[in-house]
């Protein structure tokens, strides 16, 4: 069993598959399930709330309305039926803006943006969402009371009894509090809003630096039980990964060495490289090949170049198009002669 420190990972690190697969599988049964269901409401409101003037426009709707009449010869009936549609658009949407929040955890404007963005097709505007960042709008910073936060901290220091700080030993409490298992991979991505600089531990500073953090804005467990699926997603987004994953260097390696352990590395890797913006198609052979090579840490050019590397095998998988002249780190050229030599290179 993989160990960081010399300590049991089970407790923080170890993520089985199958929780990496829970999460984006169950949003993705149910976007399907709720599309097969308002298909052809979709498309109807879609078409409605486009010819649908806006309030603003008042005077001009009115022409636009008297010209249609004109030309169209309206009649009494027609109108009823006019009004009846505008009514059931108006409730097909309110149940899509319902719906959106549901999925997103959100509020009503930001449903109403992503919605009007994409006319009103649910999977378009869900995705548009997570492709945001989790971009939020009409929605005020929450109020945050930092005497309850610190308080909230003082429980697990008083647990913890090794100062201004709590460790691995109250970590398990305070997942608890906030309905998480411990092996949960949100959990780095709040050490990192915190920015925490020790594996596992958070510092007072730390630990209300995350809660204070836009991102956040919790000063209760049941205040960040609820931000959770917004940062559990931020590890879907590219860009957020990787300044996340640079940070994760830090974060993870022994005080004061200039790299990470090779064994930590190992351990980690599986951990977010197997799916997610990075998913690394070689990832079986590079740990393979690490924990063999012989190097005792994996530097933080090693760290973050890997990352580059795996858009290069997402790009050709062959690694047809590796340029071993480029200023790559050594132990990625080493590690691509070793595919090749061994015929491990994928097809």
């Amino acid at each position: 069993m993989p160990t960081v420190l010399g300590l049991d990972l089970s407790p923080f690190l170890v993520l089985s598959s199958s929780l990496l697969l829970v999460i984006p599988l169950a949003y993705f049964v149910l976007r399907r399930f709720s599309a097969s269901k308002r298909t052809h409401h979709i498309t109807r409101s879609s078409s409605s709330s486009r010819a649908r003037p806006s309030s603003s426009s008042s005077s001009s709707s009115s022409s636009s309305s008297s010209s249609f009449s004109s030309s169209s010869s309206s009649s009494s009936s027609t109108s009823a039926r006019s009004a009846s549609s505008s009514t059931m658009s108006n409730r097909n949407q309110r149940k899509q803006i319902k719906e959106f929040r549901e999925l997103t955890q959100t509020n009503d404007a930001t449903a109403k943006h992503y919605l009007k963005q994409v006319g009103w097709v649910m999977e378009q505007a869900v995705d548009a969402f997570y492709e945001s960042g989790c971009t939020t709008f009409g929605q005020p910073a929450a109020a945050f009371d930092e005497g309850a936060a610190s308080a909230w901290f003082d429980k697990y220091r008083e647990m913890d009894k090794s100062g201004e700080q709590f460790g691995r030993d109250v970590i398990p409490t305070f997942c608890s509090d906030i309905g998480i298992e411990g092996d949960d991979l949100v959990l780095f991505v709040f050490a990192w809003k915190c920015e925490c600089e020790v594996f596992c531990r958070f510092t007072k500073a730390e630990f209300i630096k995350g809660l204070k953090h836009p991102d956040v804005r919790a000063d209760s467990p049941d205040a960040l039980k609820s931000k959770l699926p917004a940062l559990r997603n931020q590890l879907q987004d590219a860009a957020k990964f990787k300044d996340f994953f640079s940070w994760l260097m830090t974060y993870a390696k022994a005080c004061g060495a200039r790299g990470m352990s090779t064994e930590t590395a190992c351990g980690i890797w599986p951990l977010f490289l197997k799916s997610g913006p990075y998913a690394f198609e070689y990832l079986d052979e590079w740990i393979e090949f690490v924990s063999a090579s012989g190097k005792k840490q994996v530097n933080q050019d090693t760290w973050e170049q890997l990352l580059m590397f795996i858009q290069v095998v997402r790009a050709d998988s062959s690694l047809n198009g590796y340029d071993e002249n480029e200023a790559w780190p050594v132990l990625i050229d080493e590690f691509v002669s070793w595919l090749k030599e061994n015929n491990r290179v994928h097809k």
